[in-house]
């Protein structure tokens, strides 16, 4: 072999290796620099996803709504809302639990009867059914179509979530319906009086109810609506509507869902609309009309809304209907 060809093929390897060794660092740099490139990006990227939610750094983020919610449905029925709502005058959202089927059946054989021919759109709002009641929410599901279900667990620590899905639900099949109303599936909700009163009662951005003002968290664990104050910190509740019954105007759902993942999580579902309403500066207004009517017959009929066991959704659907009675 030539001593010059000799030579360059001792040094041969020695010169690929040094291109193997250039070439990865060139690459590790390049890696690297596409690297921070990336997480500057995330990080202007999560940066302008926090301002939308009004600085909740202030807020630990596994207190955050965001921390606890899961979005969408199992079920969502987007057909009770044609046309996004634009057609519809209310929207009628029950919060419900998985078990309660009497109760729902006994809202649709009374006052339900009466959303149909007034434009109305009326659903249940469920948590997770349980594993042994899976069967029987979509056999139930499947003969009247009216159960929205959710993705989170049905306990009564998690009434904030089924508010939220409510907001989440509305804003996303039926945004165009001027109004929604929240209820629970032991109140007896007249629905002519309820949409009288959204003629007399039509601002926007705005939640009607019975409001309570400069209210204590309860701190003693004996109570009912305990709070403890690593939840809600602060001396007093924001104002807030009575969970009951509340109306809320259709333009002000997507203003109080943008705020709803940087707000602090509070277990009382009425006290956590008041903590989004806050945040996002939507009215809460006080309307005696919607506080928990009592009484007779005569009652019944003045009322939009009224406390009703299992049996007194019948009697009071009866005294609605009832032509004898003279008020």
């Amino acid at each position: 072999m030539h001593p010059i060809n000799a030579e360059r093929t001792l040094w041969l390897p020695r010169e690929r290796g040094k291109q193997y060794y250039y070439s990865t660092i060139v690459l590790f740099l390049l890696v690297t620099m596409l690297v921070f490139m990336m997480l500057a990006v995330w990080e202007n990227e999560e940066e302008e996803f926090e301002e939308v939610f009004d600085d909740p750094n202030s807020v630990p983020r596994a207190m955050m709504m965001r921390s606890r919610y899961r979005a969408g449905y199992t079920g969502a029925h987007s057909e009770l809302c044609p046309d996004r709502g634009a057609r519809t005058s209310l929207v009628i959202l029950v919060a419900s639990a998985p078990a309660h089927r009497a109760e729902r059946d006994a809202i649709r054989a009374t006052w339900a009867l009466a959303a149909r021919p007034n434009h109305v759109a009326l659903a249940f709002l469920l948590g997770a059914s349980p594993p042994h009641l899976r069967k029987a929410i979509l056999n139930e599901d499947a003969r009247y179509q009216d159960l929205i279900e959710a993705r989170f667990e049905d306990t009564y620590l998690n009434l904030p979530l089924k508010s939220l899905s409510m907001l989440e639900w509305f804003t996303a099949y039926c945004p165009l319906a001027p109004h929604y109303f929240k209820t629970d599936d032991d109140m007896f909700v007249n629905i002519e009086q309820l949409l009288s009163f959204i003629e007399d009662h039509n601002s926007t951005n705005t939640i009607w109810g019975e409001v309570l003002e400069d209210i204590k968290p309860p701190r003693d664990k004996r109570f009912k609506y305990f709070v403890p104050k690593e939840e809600y910190p602060e001396s007093r509740y924001p104002t807030y509507a009575v969970g009951h019954g509340y109306l809320v105007s259709g333009d002000a759902a997507p203003a109080l869902l943008r705020v709803a993942p940087g707000a602090r999580f509070v277990r009382l579902e009425d006290v956590f609309m008041g903590v989004l309403a806050a945040r996002a500066g939507v009215r809460v207004a006080h309307s005696p009309e919607l506080l928990l009517a009592e009484g007779d017959a005569c009652a019944a009929r003045r009322a939009v809304v009224m406390e009703a066991r299992l049996h007194e959704q019948y009697a009071r659907w009866a005294m609605l209907l009832d032509p004898d009675i003279a008020c």
